[in-house]
């Protein structure tokens, strides 16, 4: 994981959250033996993305997670 200074571009970036999510991926899912089919095992997991682009924004309050699986 790269050091982060910052959230928006530390914590919140591709270069930090992707390697976390990945990992978080079970080895089922990341040994599919094409794209197709690890595209319709992801829509189907059940998990919560830490991201701030699946969180909503509350104007006055911030990003809120909601806990929306995706």
């Amino acid at each position: 994981m790269p050091k982060v200074k910052s959230v928006f571009n530390g914590t919140e970036s591709l270069s930090f959250l992707g390697p976390k999510l990945w990992n978080s991926l079970p080895d089922e899912l990341k040994n599919k033996d094409s794209i197709c089919s690890f595209k319709s095992a992801i829509k189907q997991l059940q998990i919560i993305c830490p991201c701030r682009i699946c969180k909503d924004f509350v104007a006055g309050v911030g990003f809120v997670d909601f806990a929306k699986p995706i």
